[in-house]
C-alpha cells in the first residue's frame, strides 16, 4: 500500500476533492479537527467536487456556525449538531458536484452527506456520498 499524505506542511491548497472510497492500494491522509490536528485517511481516489463556491460554502459553515465553542476544538465533531445544523450542511452539500462518464457520456452529479458516518466526521473530512460510492469530502484544516 502506498501512503500519500495532501498538504503535510499546511502550505499548499488542497483544493475541492472527495475521496471516492475505493480498493485502490493508495492511501491518502489529511489533517483535520482544527487545533486538535487529527490525522485521517482512508484507500482509494480523488475526484475533483464543484463548484469552487459552493465547495467554499461548505468549509466556511464550520468557521460560521461552530467557531470557538466553549471547551471545544473550533469544530466540533458533526454528529453534535442540532437537526437545523444538519439540514443546512446537507444543503450545502448537495450543491457539489462531480463528474461522471458512462455509456451515455459525461455529466455532473451531486453529493449528499452520509450521515451514518457522521460521528467520523470533522471539519476537513466531512462524510459523503458520491456517485461512485461512500468518500470524504477533504478540506484545508483549520488550526
Amino acid at each position: 500500500m502506498i501512503t500519500l499524505f495532501l498538504d503535510p506542511d499546511g502550505t499548499h491548497d488542497l483544493g475541492s476533492y472527495v475521496l471516492v472510497l475505493h480498493p485502490t492500494g493508495v492511501r491518502y491522509e489529511t489533517q483535520c479537527n482544527g487545533t486538535s490536528t487529527e490525522v485521517r485517511g482512508a484507500e482509494g481516489f480523488l475526484a475533483s467536487v464543484g463548484p469552487s463556491a459552493a465547495f467554499q460554502a461548505v468549509m466556511a459553515y464550520f468557521g460560521e456556525r461552530f467557531a470557538r465553542a466553549a471547551g471545544r476544538p473550533p469544530w466540533r465533531p458533526v454528529a453534535e449538531w442540532s437537526d437545523d445544523d444538519r439540514a443546512e450542511l446537507r444543503r450545502r452539500v448537495e450543491a457539489l458536484q462531480t463528474w461522471v462518464t458512462d455509456d451515455d457520456g459525461d455529466a455532473p452529479r451531486c453529493l449528499a452527506l452520509d450521515e451514518t458516518r457522521l460521528g467520523d466526521s470533522f471539519e476537513a473530512w466531512l462524510a459523503v456520498t458520491t456517485p461512485h460510492g461512500p468518500g470524504w469530502l477533504l478540506g484545508q484544516n483549520r488550526d
